[in-house]
């Protein structure tokens, strides 16, 4: 008789490996957001993947003139999140992708969608709100960053113009 190998899809999740897929999920989600503006300033981004050895270790940050997203380590060794998001925009393209933003940020973190109690990952103990200051501030000055233009996508764009209406 055959052994049967044991799933490992059944197993719970630990905390940090919620923590760890859920932000991935939400910065692809947030990158496909950018997609849909035409504006190009506003789809660039500053990426920083690190590893560090003081606390916090920061793992991942993104920053864009609209959006804020980090992972990082703290002192418990258990994974945050922190966030951003540029404030009231006159223009609708932009507020579209901001409040949708936020919106897959804290849906995505309920424990109703992770099966795991994920929701205290995202810290407010301090926010960026100010996308677009804190993008120029690190433009000029990077050394951690790597900049990269995510593509627009006219048919995305569509779409989310037609979700918004």
């Amino acid at each position: 008789m055959k052994e049967q190998k044991k799933s490992t899809s059944h197993l719970p999740m630990s905390y940090n490996e919620s923590v760890q897929q859920t932000y991935n999920l939400i910065v692809a989600k947030a990158l496909h957001l950018l997609t849909t503006l035409e504006q190009e300033e506003l789809r660039y981004i500053l990426e920083r993947k690190q590893k560090g050895s003081q606390y916090p270790i920061i793992i991942h940050e993104l920053v864009s003139p609209i959006l804020y997203l980090r992972l990082e380590y703290g002192e418990d060794s258990r994974l945050a999140v922190h966030f951003g998001a540029e404030p009231a925009s006159p223009f609708p393209e932009v507020q579209a992708v901001t409040a949708g933003f936020l919106r897959i940020l804290f849906t995505l973190t309920g424990k109703a969608y992770t099966g795991v109690d994920i929701e205290d990952c995202v810290k407010t103990d301090w926010l960026i709100n100010v996308c677009s200051e804190m993008f120029e501030y690190l433009e000029d000055r990077t050394k951690y960053h790597t900049f990269r233009k995510i593509p627009y996508n006219k048919k995305h764009a569509r779409k989310r113009v037609l979700e918004v209406v």
